[in-house]
């Protein structure tokens, strides 16, 4: 998640606040409403078909868990991954506006929100520890979007030490939750750096000028907000015995591979294909 943020901030530039505003709605807000409310319909439909309970009960225990979630987490569950289109909104007018104003002091101490919170063990609301997170990611795209290495040999070095770094001191954060998996928290930002520089460098060179990686680049919007309630609903629907395993992340290979690019040329080809283009 921090290359997203990244490669967002490299294509950063100076407007109104007003302008910024609106078309981040447009782009961020008005997806991360529709899909979400999407997944809750989604989730309720199946929950109606899957538990035991009146159908009353059961609107009113989903309804309000969404709107709890919603406060406390910056996302619902019936469709997680939307927390980055309300994170990123919140980044790039945050961000906006502190460039706008040469606000550069508070920037540092909207970027420290997210370590600080890690140290004292504050868990939620989510969003403020990874629209912090997002802030220094988003950032530094802003800053080093020049920043490549023309040298193949260097290029290559610094891939072996991300490597190195990977394999001999891994560091595992989930963004979303600003939790440690796994490794050393702090060394989280430099590692992400030295794998989102490695990444750019190669990119440079030609590395990833793939017809699949240039259609998944072109069509990620649609991939990151409908790929999630497809599993949602595999696991809520698959008999057990489907629902771990190589069979689960067989059928969702297939799923992903032949479902949901099927989806996404529907939602292209209606009205509402704006959310996903």
């Amino acid at each position: 998640m921090p290359w997203f943020f990244f490669k967002a901030g490299m294509f950063f530039k100076k407007e109104p606040l007003g302008k910024v505003i609106k078309k981040s709605y447009q782009r961020l807000i008005i997806p991360f409403i529709v899909f979400t409310i999407v997944g809750e319909l989604l989730k309720l439909a199946i929950n109606i078909y899957t538990v035991d309970e009146s159908i009353l009960d059961i609107i009113k225990h989903n309804t309000l868990s969404a709107c709890v979630d919603l406060i406390k987490f910056g996302c619902s569950i019936g469709n997680i991954t939307l927390w980055f289109l309300l994170s990123l909104f919140c980044v790039r007018v945050i961000y906006n506006f502190l460039s706008n104003s040469r606000l550069y002091p508070l920037l540092l101490v909207l970027c420290a929100i997210a370590p600080a919170m890690h140290y004292l063990e504050i868990k939620w609301p989510y969003y403020l520890a990874n629209i912090s997170a997002g802030l220094f990611f988003y950032a530094m795209g802003d800053k080093c979007r020049n920043f490549r290495i023309n040298s193949l040999v260097l290029c290559l070095l610094l891939c072996a030490a991300w490597i190195a770094l990977s394999i001999y001191m891994p560091t595992v954060v989930d963004m979303r939750l600003n939790y440690l998996w796994r490794g050393y928290y702090f060394l989280w930002y430099p590692t992400s750096l030295i794998g989102i520089f490695t990444l750019n460098s190669l990119s440079f060179r030609g590395f990833f000028n793939f017809p699949l990686f240039q259609y998944l680049g072109q069509h990620s919007m649609g991939y990151y907000c409908v790929h999630f309630m497809i599993l949602t609903s595999m696991e809520m629907l698959l008999p057990p015995s489907l629902r771990y395993g190589y069979p689960y992340v067989i059928i969702a290979v297939l799923m992903m591979i032949f479902v949901l690019p099927l989806i996404l040329w529907g939602i292209r080809r209606s009205r509402y294909g704006f959310l996903i283009d």
